[in-house]
C-alpha cells in the first residue's frame, strides 16, 4: 500500500499534492506535518490512503492502526471534536457538517 499527502493553502477548498508516496500512514503524516511547518500558507493537511480515501488519525492511539473516516455529506475528512460516553463527535473539515458515531 502507498499513501500520499495533500495540503490546502487557501479558502478555495482545493487540495494540492505531488507524486511523493509513503509506505505507511505514519510516514505520510510526518512528512505532511513537516511540510506544513515550513510553509506559512498551509492551513489544512491530509493523508490519502488506498482507493483515494482520506486517512483519519483522530482518536487512534497508533497512527499505523488507522481508521478511514469521511463525511457522509461531502466525503471530506472528519475532525474529532470529542467524546461523550460511547459517542464520538466529528465535524467535517470541508463542509462543516457534524456527526456522531459510537
Amino acid at each position: 500500500m502507498s499513501y500520499k499527502t495533500e495540503v490546502q493553502t487557501d479558502a478555495s477548498g482545493k487540495w494540492y499534492g505531488n507524486s511523493a508516496t509513503y509506505s505507511t500512514p505514519k510516514a505520510a503524516k510526518d512528512a505532511v506535518e513537516g511540510l506544513a511547518g515550513r510553509w506559512t500558507l498551509v492551513h489544512s493537511t491530509r493523508v490519502i490512503g488506498p482507493a483515494g480515501r482520506v486517512v483519519d488519525f483522530a482518536g487512534d492511539p497508533d497512527p499505523d492502526e488507522i481508521t478511514i473516516a469521511e463525511c457522509s455529506v461531502c466525503g471530506g475528512p472528519r475532525l474529532l471534536l470529542g467524546s461523550l460516553g460511547k459517542l464520538d463527535h466529528f465535524r467535517c473539515r470541508c463542509c462543516g457538517s457534524e456527526s456522531s458515531n459510537g
